[in-house]
């Protein structure tokens, strides 16, 4: 069976994530959530069948401050629509680093602030140098992006079932 993934809403209609159809069933079944919209597919139990869930919606109310985007390697390729902020170069997954600002060996941490993508060339330009030592300079300067911007990118590509709720 294809692997449907399903758009999870709070109880405000706001997209929360993308799951499996298995947990989104599991979901409706213990009545935390209900089902808004169905795939043609359908799938039995030993003694039901149901259709594939497509949309889902919490009975739940997901407060903002609780979507915290974390700083991983994924998220920073998203927020810099994987283009060196350098040279502005796009680049695929295996194709791109991540750079430090201020560079690890002087006290960096690896925070939305301090992190961009950028092409292996001009990562190894930079080297180990911060910014004020050599001549570059960044395109756009770093920042937390907004769970909404994340999210648009991670539903860039969905299904017309998902089309009213994004």
């Amino acid at each position: 069976m294809v692997e449907y993934q399903v758009l999870k809403l709070d109880s405000s209609f706001k997209p929360l994530g993308i799951i499996s159809w298995q947990d989104a069933l599991c979901l409706a079944l213990t009545q935390k959530a209900w089902i808004a919209e169905t795939y043609d597919q359908w799938v039995h139990s030993a003694r039901e069948k149901f259709k594939v869930p497509a949309v889902i919606v919490l009975y739940q109310y997901i407060k903002h401050e609780y979507l915290t985007i974390h700083c991983t390697r994924a998220n920073v390729f998203k927020r810099d629509n994987n283009r060196c902020q350098y040279c502005f170069k796009l680049c695929k997954d295996h194709d791109i680093t991540l750079d430090h600002i201020i560079p690890k060996s002087k006290g960096g941490k690896f925070r939305w602030k301090n992190i961009v993508t950028a092409c292996k060339g001009c990562n190894q330009q930079k080297g180990s140098n911060s910014l004020h030592e050599i001549d570059m300079k960044l395109l756009f300067p770093p920042r937390q992006p907004t769970y909404r911007e994340i999210l648009k990118y991670r539903f860039s590509r969905f299904t017309n079932n998902w089309s009213n709720y994004l």
